[in-house]
């Protein structure tokens, strides 16, 4: 059995805020999979994404607010 996520994130796309919920809520919102906001939490996104955030204001972050 799956272990449930209770962690609450932020979505933003640059300074503005989308969504916040678990990874499931988001992902429903956003119309995306599960997976793709795991991706957005993941270190290789952030490694990928070090140079990039800065030139680009609708970078996306996903931010982990700890659990609900």
């Amino acid at each position: 059995m799956p272990k449930k996520d209770k962690h609450v994130y932020a979505f933003y796309k640059g300074e503005d805020i989308l969504s916040i919920g678990t990874k499931k809520e988001l992902a429903e919102a956003l119309e995306v999979d599960i997976k793709t906001i795991s991706y957005y939490v993941s270190n290789a996104y952030k490694d990928r994404c070090k140079n990039i955030a800065p030139k680009n204001k609708n970078h996306i972050v996903v931010v982990d607010l700890g659990e609900e």
